[in-house]
């Protein structure tokens, strides 16, 4: 158990596109029969507490927004002297991969963000991870997400 605790945290886990991790998958994908690589990405909003807190396997403070609010609400708060960098995340989105015809699931990315997020950003993200999975071989069939304002953005 120790060997793993010690190779996990030699593993990037910051928010954004787990490179490793989709790296990592390269070689499930490569033992995969071709069926097996057709897939689905579920995208996941979830609430959570908003926190400033020192993450001691970063060495850093984590808690803030990771990827911004539509620019109509920055330009919002900002008339009202709110410094968007002040603000801490409510919400984290998770994307994960997930195999249509064998069961299975990794996690590939993951952001923090405020009650609502800029959907262009979210958008090019998500496109960004499709092609880093094609590109190792995977075939994105269908993604899907709840009916969340944010997601029908």
């Amino acid at each position: 158990m120790r060997t793993i605790q010690r190779y996990m945290k030699k593993i990037p886990f910051e928010p954004g596109t787990q490179y490793d991790i989709i790296e990592k998958l390269r070689a499930k994908v490569a033992a995969m029969d071709p069926k097996e690589r057709n897939v689905c990405i579920v995208c996941d909003e979830l609430s959570i507490n908003a926190k400033h807190e020192f993450d001691s396997s970063i060495g850093s403070f984590v808690g803030h927004c990771t990827i911004p609010a539509p620019l109509k609400t920055v330009l919002y708060r900002e008339s009202q002297g709110e410094d968007q960098r002040d603000r801490l995340a409510s919400h984290a989105i998770a994307v994960m991969v997930v195999g249509l015809s064998t069961r299975w699931k990794q996690l590939v990315g993951y952001h923090y963000t405020d009650s609502s997020w800029d959907a262009e950003i979210v958008k090019t993200w998500l496109e960004e991870i499709i092609l880093l999975l094609q590109d190792i071989g995977l075939n994105v069939y269908a993604m899907t997400m709840d009916m969340g304002p944010n997601n029908q953005a």
